[in-house]
């Protein structure tokens, strides 16, 4: 769970990083994480960091979605920006 958390927070503050910024890397629980570009795609995790990522208008980068509805009632205002997006897990994702 904490290496989800971690990728979703590397995406969103490196996503908005000049080209110039890179490499940068960042500590995911005590191992160093090297990114040599600004990801060009996610699957962002529970409703804060969905709604962090979609205030930054990050949406055409997230590909799905997971632990949204397992968990939360969707506002209005959430599905509008959620869009087309996929919840790809209503609560925590696995590798099934």
């Amino acid at each position: 769970m904490n290496k989800w958390f971690a990728g979703t927070m590397a995406f969103l503050f490196i996503s908005a990083a000049n080209a110039a910024d890179f490499p940068v890397t960042i500590d995911s629980c005590g191992t160093p994480v090297t990114f040599t570009q600004a990801p060009k795609r996610a699957v962002i995790h529970d409703l804060n960091m969905s709604e962090m990522a979609f205030a930054l208008g990050l949406q055409d980068r997230i590909v799905g979605l997971t632990g949204i509805t397992g968990w939360y009632k969707m506002t209005p205002e959430f599905k509008h920006h959620m869009g087309s997006i996929p919840e790809l897990a209503p609560k925590y994702p696995s590798l099934e």
